[in-house]
């Protein structure tokens, strides 16, 4: 299935090169991300089929067997040299595993009915065009009982969610120096209280909310007006039952006082 133009299918090489050796093991993973990894697979105890969205070459599916022995993989990413390497590997893999190039935001047909104990988004639904139908898509296919894991930008200001508002070079090489050649993708940036807001709306609603998040400055390649965001990972539990949310979030008390000022 050729990817869609919903979302930007970046054409660049790079993203390949760095994720064939880098975030292919879990000591390579943030804290934060292995903190709400543990904590998902701690609390469910039984998670067996992974579907990881924006996957580059698959190194995700590799640390969380080595770290929590997962039974099956799946991982799509619309970056297409990112998935040949990862079909290229695929002998090699621990587990059964299967990579698709597609925009997840149109339903690709190969995951179109399936669901699975964890769905994982980490650095791609703020990182392309359409990240509410990302995230949505993401949900749907979350098990009832499962968990949906996602990185979001966030800050206490006004959201940025279009390339005009806020871009990242995509630049992956060890040179600093940029070409002028680079693709942008959108570097999307989230009001903490309109993400709130968004995972609230949630159908169905989930019944439980994990944040870790903590400030830092923004990636050297991004062009947007903030001085400093939060990178959070956010987990959370669907069920299907007509539930109250319980949340249990580790982020800095001093994102969430509300003002619109720049930095």
């Amino acid at each position: 299935m050729e990817p869609s133009n919903i979302n930007i299918h970046y054409e660049s090489d790079s993203i390949a090169k760095f994720y064939s050796h880098n975030r292919v093991r879990w000591e390579q993973f943030y804290p934060s991300e292995q903190h709400v990894f543990k904590s998902v697979f701690d609390e469910h105890g039984a998670i067996k089929t992974v579907l990881d969205v924006g996957c580059a070459c698959g190194g995700l599916g590799r640390a969380l067997y080595d770290q929590f022995k997962i039974d099956h993989y799946t991982g799509i990413d619309i970056n297409r040299a990112s998935i040949q390497l990862a079909r290229a590997t695929q002998s090699n893999y621990p587990i059964p595993a299967h990579f698709e190039c597609a925009d997840i935001a149109t339903y690709p047909d190969s995951i179109k009915n399936k669901i699975f104990d964890l769905v994982v988004s980490l650095s791609c639904a703020d990182w392309n065009c359409e990240t509410q139908k990302i995230i949505k898509t993401c949900w749907d296919h979350t098990a009832n009982g499962g968990y949906f894991i996602f990185s979001f930008r966030l800050t206490n200001q006004r959201t940025l969610s279009t390339i005009e508002e806020g871009y990242q070079y995509v630049h992956f090489d060890e040179a600093t120096q940029l070409t002028g050649r680079e693709e942008k993708a959108p570097y999307v940036v989230t009001n903490v209280f309109e993400a709130l807001e968004m995972i609230e709306a949630f159908h169905p609603k989930p019944d439980r909310f994990l944040g870790y998040g903590y400030w830092g400055k923004p990636s050297s390649m991004a062009v947007i007006p903030y001085e400093r965001i939060v990178f959070s990972v956010l987990a959370v539990r669907k069920n299907q039952e007509d539930c109250k949310t319980i949340a249990e979030l580790l982020l800095p008390l001093d994102l969430l006082v509300n003002h619109n000022e720049s930095d």
